[in-house]
């Protein structure tokens, strides 16, 4: 997976990515720390769901659909676009259908609730 922060391009094995996705607001190296108190706060936890929603989704055949995303994790208001694929049936299917998966993603940010930064004193 890449990943680019800053101007910096990285190549991040998919392991670190979702640690990185499991920490974001603890871990003091990521741009999210600073809005963990978000997360407690009920007059603001509101905020963190406010830019979230379903752009569409468009089915290019009945088993492969590209979606689009808005999610937002201060500092960032993140529009995902996916490609999902409905696979062949396998054990834990229960339907027969097939399971749906993500099998490409591309991510795009603008800035996201910036003024609700703590402050780093």
């Amino acid at each position: 997976m890449t990943y680019s922060y800053q101007g910096n391009i990285q190549i991040i094995h998919q392991a670190r990515f979702c640690e990185m996705v499991t920490n974001r607001y603890t871990d003091p190296q990521l741009p999210h720390k600073p809005f963990a108190h978000l997360l407690e706060s009920e007059e603001h936890a509101h905020l963190l769901s406010a830019g979230d929603s379903l752009q569409g989704i468009e089915f290019v055949t009945p088993d492969l659909a590209l979606v689009e995303l808005r999610v937002g994790h201060p500092p960032f208001l993140w529009t995902d676009l996916l490609t999902c694929a409905r696979l062949s049936k396998s054990e834990d299917d229960t339907d027969g259908g097939g399971r749906w998966w993500i099998v490409h993603k591309s991510s795009e940010n603008v800035p996201f609730l910036l003024e609700h930064a703590a402050s780093s004193t």
